[in-house]
């Protein structure tokens, strides 16, 4: 959030203090030269040493009973006191001594060199101005700011007074955001900028998160939502049976912890579910291995990475949600919190409620693109949260209904929670990578543990049945293969061959030892297979003319010469990542290709941290 720059204090009050002393000395000035009018009180210092003004009168004591006329000085006791109970950030007693000031001020204004006390008068609009807006007074600042930049405006008073009025814009054009009235807010901030670049310096970084406003104005869509701004793939839940299982991680011993963020977090879903009509719903389980979700605290902002910086996403992040999708399957959703600030100062929970507004927008599939309305709770960065408690907006909640009505690319995996479905995918990834390094055993290891945590995805099937085929496990492999085989999918016609050369060389192994007849057998179940495959299944070409092969020999069984697809396999899955086959077609059997297309998706798929 846009906070008051150290130069705004130093200039705002050098001119306070220069403004008062020539009130003062102007003041004593007429006193000595003006003999007639020696009845009128002595005139106050306007001490602005802190402690070093009495305690003032009432204002009733400070009109002169010999001719009713007002201390033109009267105001400044109060200033003093209210201007050092605003460096102490003590606004509230501020408010009451600066409004005191101001109404002496006022009913003294005739008493004074003509032009004087105005000046005087401005300088207490301004203070009031600035600590209205810290009280989140917003139509009291606005008022008072006004009111101080119309009379700092005026030609004579101009130059002595940029300081204040590039601030007073800066905090006008920032009330402006926060409600909403962006095109107010830029005519300040372009009002402030050239008084930033002159006073601060073009490279300041003021100066530069001015112009990033400016920017971010310029950007801001008020169309009814802001789908189009998000990711081209379409991710969100699906499965409106099954509830959204959330744990809450409740960590004691993390600074800024409190047992009252559970609830925020309770409170923060309730307005997601309220908004999307329950086409979500969530439940909040006690054990992590329960959940779909998990949230949980860090204690400080996260740096945001050098992309998000170039694109003027703020400095620290608040909160982000991680979201990991495996093909076409979310496989993991965590969302975690900062409790405190960079200084170690504890998160509002205002702050954290918006924070957990913001991510579980992004967790329910808001994400690859953020709002460029300030208003909008997907807005990319709290520059214009003034601390308040926000809620979603109108075009948060149709953006979100919008995405639901559409058919998703990624969706959440049916019948297994995301914690499990990660453990799955994190035991099949190794299980990949171990096979694509040939350490066949280990394959079998991670894939056959990947299985016990949910069958329902044939490619894994196939994996294993492959990784079994490639230890000579064939009859372990079969069951593998021919499920695989049967189920239409990535994989499906690669299973298909594999399954009829497992057959044939369960057929040559009976061939070598003297059982004829079970080697028929198998050589006519792998007919079987591989004819059926081939009269149903759309293939890739090069898949079709091994089976074609396949069968050729088949028919024409009567020995193994040394060029059937038998050797050719056995050749290619002991070879499948060397890169002289792969770069040399002629050593390049069917079982290649196969490999080729499983190395490039082996890895699991990051999605977008936000």
């Amino acid at each position: 959030m846009f906070t008051l720059t150290p130069s705004f204090h130093r200039h705002s009050f050098r001119t306070i203090v220069g403004l008062l002393l020539v009130s003062c000395l102007l003041t004593q000035s007429a006193v000595s030269l003006a003999k007639t009018v020696s009845t009128r009180p002595a005139v106050h210092k306007p001490g602005i040493k802190t402690g070093s003004v009495s305690k003032p009168k009432s204002v009733n004591q400070h009109v002169n009973s010999a001719n009713a006329k007002v201390n033109p000085n009267a105001f400044i006791p109060y200033y003093n006191q209210g201007r050092d109970a605003y460096k102490l950030e003590h606004y509230a007693e501020a408010e009451k001594l600066l409004k005191k000031s101001l109404v002496l001020a006022e009913q003294g204004a005739s008493q004074m060199y003509p032009g004087l006390q105005q000046k005087n008068i401005a300088i207490i609009h301004n203070l009031l101005g600035v600590n209205a807006f810290k009280l989140k007074k917003y139509n009291e600042a606005c008022l008072y700011l006004k009111r101080a930049m119309n009379t700092y405006n005026r030609p004579e008073y101009q130059a002595a007074n940029e300081d204040s009025l590039m601030s007073d814009a800066l905090i006008l054009g920032q009330i402006a955001m926060y409600e909403g009235r962006y095109d107010e807010a830029k005519l300040y901030y372009q009002e402030a900028l050239p008084r930033q670049e002159k006073i601060l310096g073009l490279d300041h970084a003021q100066t530069r998160q001015t112009q990033s406003i400016l920017e971010d104005i310029a950007r801001i869509d008020q169309g009814s939502d802001y789908l189009d701004r998000l990711g081209r793939k379409v991710i969100h839940w699906t499965h409106p049976e099954q509830s959204i299982k959330v744990f809450i991680a409740n960590d004691s011993s993390m600074p800024g912890w409190k047992p009252e963020d559970q609830a925020l977090v309770q409170a923060a879903y309730a307005e997601w579910q309220l908004a999307m009509e329950n086409r979500v719903r969530f439940e909040f389980v006690s054990e992590p291995a329960e959940a779909d979700t998990i949230v949980s605290w860090m204690e400080r902002p996260k740096a945001v990475t050098p992309a998000e910086a170039e694109a003027k996403q703020q400095e620290l992040r608040n909160g982000e949600c991680q979201t990991q999708t495996v093909d076409d399957k979310l496989a993991q959703d965590n969302i975690v919190v900062a409790l405190n600030s960079t200084e170690g100062t504890p998160a509002s929970a205002n702050s954290i409620y918006n924070t957990l507004l913001h991510e579980i927008g992004h967790s329910l599939g808001l994400m690859g693109g953020h709002s460029s309305n300030p208003a909008d709770i997907l807005f990319p960065n709290n520059r214009y949260d003034d601390g308040r408690r926000k809620h979603l907006s109108q075009r948060d909640i149709q953006t979100a209904r919008r995405l639901y009505v559409l058919q998703p690319d990624v969706t959440n995996p049916e019948g297994i929670h995301l914690v499990r479905y990660y453990d799955y995918t994190t035991l099949a990834t190794q299980g990949k990578e171990a096979y694509n390094h040939k350490a066949y055993p280990e394959a079998v290891n991670d894939f056959q543990k990947a299985l016990a945590i949910y069958n329902a995805e044939p490619e894994i099937r196939f994996f294993l049945g492959a990784s079994l085929y490639l230890q000579q496990a064939y009859a372990g492999a079969l069951p593998y293969l021919m499920a695989s085989a049967s189920v239409p999918g990535k994989y499906q016609d690669e299973a298909l061959k594999l399954t009829g050369h497992a057959f044939i060389k369960m057929g040559e192994i009976d061939d070598k030892a003297g059982a004829r007849s079970l080697a028929e057998q198998k050589y006519q179940r792998a007919y079987q297979i591989l004819n059926q495959g081939l009269q149903t299944l759309a293939m890739k070409p090069e898949n079709k003319n091994a089976i074609l092969q396949e069968l050729s020999w088949l028919n024409n069984r009567l020995s193994i010469p040394s060029d059937t697809p038998i050797q050719w396999a056995s050749q290619d899955t002991r070879q499948i990542t060397n890169q002289d086959q792969a770069n040399n077609p002629k050593k390049r059997g069917w079982f290649s290709t196969f490999v080729s297309s499983f190395s490039a998706s082996a890895a699991p798929i990051q999605g977008p941290t936000q």
